[in-house]
């Protein structure tokens, strides 16, 4: 029974994945067009990489003493929340301080973002039997970056034909999906692996992944890799926005 709640799992993700494409060309393109400051929007993505950079180095004190399928949900259901603020406040217009409420939104997204992706890789695990968490984890890696190249190209067809408004509505449906989509799993009866009953320091959980990374020459690359990506995706997103402009979206 546990090809079901991995698929779920996979669903939710994937659908949480396209949203945020969809949110990285919204708003980068909401934010040069209220203001005309390639500096503002430039701002967007540099509380992008704080965040989940900090989600990063905060998630080890998270896995060690919560269970990781109520934790995915809580977090999905923050990002659902955030995600609500932030149309309510594009929606209503919210005068000369909105752009620091765009900003600020998008670093708490991006945490709890982070944060969500840390819980579902340790999650898998758990609904995957062994002989097959390599097909698991290749389904899961070759998703994440078919939906984001996708969905940058989709997120700026979709602004440029509708708006950065109307498509971060579409991003708040397509999280409450996903939020939903989680809550199935307890329909499974998921047996979560236990806590350990003696927990490690803060300071000892935070730097094991660190020192794990310094240790292990295959791990340190794959480390690299996965910062090139991601500072890759942001460029990708803010080329997109640029192509939008060009392509004279509002």
């Amino acid at each position: 029974m546990k090809g079901a709640p991995f698929r779920i799992l996979w669903l939710s993700q994937s659908l949480a994945n396209l949203g945020d494409s969809f949110y990285i060309v919204a708003v980068v393109t909401l934010i040069y067009d209220r203001t005309g400051s390639a500096a503002a929007a430039g701002a967007f993505p540099l509380a992008r990489v704080i965040g989940q950079g900090l989600s990063g180095i905060l998630a080890p004190l998270l896995l060690d003493r919560w269970r990781l399928a109520p934790l995915l949900w809580v977090f999905e259901i923050g990002q659902t929340a955030c995600m609500l603020l932030l149309c309510a406040a594009v929606w209503g217009d919210a005068g000369s301080w909105r752009n620091r409420v765009y900003i600020r939104n998008c670093f708490f997204v991006s945490i709890q973002h982070g944060w969500a992706i840390s819980v579902r890789n340790a999650l898998v695990p758990q609904l995957v039997e062994p002989a097959r968490m390599l097909n698991a984890n290749s389904l899961l890696a070759a998703s994440d970056q078919a939906i984001l190249m996708t969905g940058w190209t989709t997120g700026g067809i979709l602004v440029a034909r509708y708006g950065s408004a109307h498509v971060l509505l579409g991003v708040a449906a397509l999280l409450f999906i996903s939020t939903l989509a989680l809550s199935m799993l307890r329909r499974f009866g998921l047996k979560q692996a236990p806590l350990a009953e003696v927990k490690m320091e803060y300071w000892q959980s935070l730097k094991e992944g660190w020192t794990a990374i310094f240790r292990h020459p295959f791990v340190r690359q794959i480390t690299l890799m996965e910062v090139v990506a991601g500072l890759g995706g942001e460029r990708m997103g803010r080329f997109d926005h640029f192509n939008i402009r060009q392509g004279g979206a509002c």
